[in-house]
């Protein structure tokens, strides 16, 4: 294969990126669908049971190509790869843990919810920048528009000068960032240390890359310089034998046909030799244990921490067991829900729930006509549904707390919450002893929405509050 093709391959991988980032910013104005290809296109969701078609190309892509997708592709490990890196020596013992990672990701998932998914790279990097990047990106840059406003003005332009970013705030990122951070700190031991021994999606495309057809080789005239060992990001190439290949690490870099000083790499369709990639039967058996052991104790501590009817849902999402077997975690409703009120749980639901979308109405309710949560859902956690449905669709139901309502529990005039609710749920009635009357909810026709909720005048918890409908 030409050394030419791969000079191209970091315009592709910027390409990839770029795209990447695109989908996720501009996931509304694209109606959802390119941003739900990009993120269905995981084949490690075949554990979970839900795989798209662009996973099985994907897949497919690992017995043709290998781990070009790593390579050439995913934006994470793009993102490791630009960034400094270390050369210390890595144990032998991790020279095989790609397989031991996957091992343990498919069996905890088999066992327990899938919230093993949500290391998976796409998966992991998607959550990453909704959650961590965007919401101070989208800050300053309506601060910068606020700033540069009067300039419009001055020159005509007064369309311009009322645009602005809508600015959202997520709660409970630090795990998210302490994940990311991890990662990206582990590349100071190694280069691509995640890609290398902790990646699942990594290890299984290197399943398939065992059985890839496209293949590095290595010619007669190699002098077993090592040059291309030291310079393969991957740790591909062993350094006591320069003409094997690990074919699971392998990403068709290229890196080592650059450096080759007699020109005796090269990939083709036929030849090169591969070295031995399976670990010890221990090592195998120990990750077993490890992935039916977290698998369990995650769905053991389920909804152990704050009563069930602090977990409001997405409309139209699927029972609260099927939801947590297909929720990834990416975050893509959260990053296009208008009003900022789905929230990554924290351990609301107990450690199963963690990361996976819930509304919390006081920041921001679910908008009657709004359906674009069901839109971007890559897996089917959330159902897709049309704007006429959504008043049958029930997330909960709103209580009223008296001891906290201005009219009930104060004796003051207030009609906000009867006002403000979109499906006329809420009524007035006298109240006893005083000369106001109070909210009372028609559970009947309160869809759980939380428009209520966030309209309440009253600081701190409201007095009209959504809790989940058992």
């Amino acid at each position: 294969m030409s050394n030419k093709i791969f000079k191209g391959r970091r315009l592709v991988q910027l390409s990839a990126l770029l795209l990447f980032v695109s989908a996720l910013a501009f996931g509304t104005s694209w109606g959802g669908r390119v941003l739900r290809s990009v993120l269905s296109s995981d084949p490690l969701w075949l554990f979970g049971g839900f795989v798209g078609l662009w996973g099985m190309v994907l897949l497919g892509s690992g017995f043709l190509l290998g781990r070009a997708f790593c390579g050439w592709i995913c934006p994470l490990g793009t993102l490791l790869e630009v960034l400094p890196s270390g050369r210390r020596s890595v144990p032998k013992g991790w020279e095989k843990s790609g397989i031991l990672a996957l091992t343990f990701v498919t069996v905890a998932v088999l066992v327990g919810p899938s919230l093993p998914l949500a290391f998976s790279p796409l998966t992991l990097l998607a959550r990453s920048l909704i959650l961590l990047l965007f919401p101070p990106i989208s800050f300053l840059a309506d601060e910068l528009l606020s700033f540069t406003s009067p300039l419009w003005e001055k020159l005509g332009l007064g369309r311009l000068a009322y645009l602005s970013v809508q600015v959202f705030h997520f709660r409970g990122t630090g795990s998210i960032l302490a994940v990311l951070a991890g990662i990206l700190c582990l590349n100071t031991v190694a280069p691509r240390f995640w890609c290398r021994h902790l990646c699942p999606l990594g290890a299984f495309l290197g399943l398939a890359s065992r059985l890839g057809l496209l293949r590095r080789r290595v010619g007669s005239s190699c002098t077993s310089c090592g040059l291309c060992a030291s310079a393969c990001p991957m740790g591909a190439i062993p350094k006591d034998d320069p003409t094997l290949t690990r074919r699971e690490r392998c990403t068709l870099c290229g890196r080592c046909v650059s450096v080759c000083p007699q020109r005796a790499v090269g990939f083709s369709f036929k030849g090169g030799r591969a070295s031995d990639f399976l670990p010890s039967r221990r090592a195998f058996l120990t990750s077993i244990g490890l992935g039916t052991f977290v698998g369990l104790l995650v769905r053991a501590t389920a909804s152990k921490l704050v009563p069930p009817s602090d977990l409001i849902r997405p409309p139209n999402s699927l029972p609260e067991g099927e939801f947590l077997e297909r929720c990834v975690r990416c975050g893509a409703c959260m990053r296009v829900c208008p009003t900022g009120g789905l929230q990554p749980a924290l351990l609301e639901g107990g450690a199963e729930a963690l990361w996976t979308p819930r509304l919390v109405p006081r920041i921001g309710p679910c908008e009657p006509e709004c359906t674009l949560c069901g839109e971007v859902c890559p897996t089917g956690a959330i159902r897709p549904f049309f704007p006429n449905e959504k008043r049958s669709l029930k997330l909960g139901t709103a209580v009223v707390y008296k001891d906290r309502c201005l009219a009930w529990g104060w004796g003051k005039a207030c009609l906000v919450c009867d006002e403000a609710c979109p499906y006329d749920a809420v009524r007035l009635v006298p109240v006893p002893g005083k000369v106001v009357k109070g909210p009372v909810v028609d559970y009947e026709r309160c869809t759980g929405c939380g428009v209520c909720e966030h309209a309440c005048p009253v600081q701190g918890q409201a007095a009209i509050r959504v809790e989940r409908v058992a």
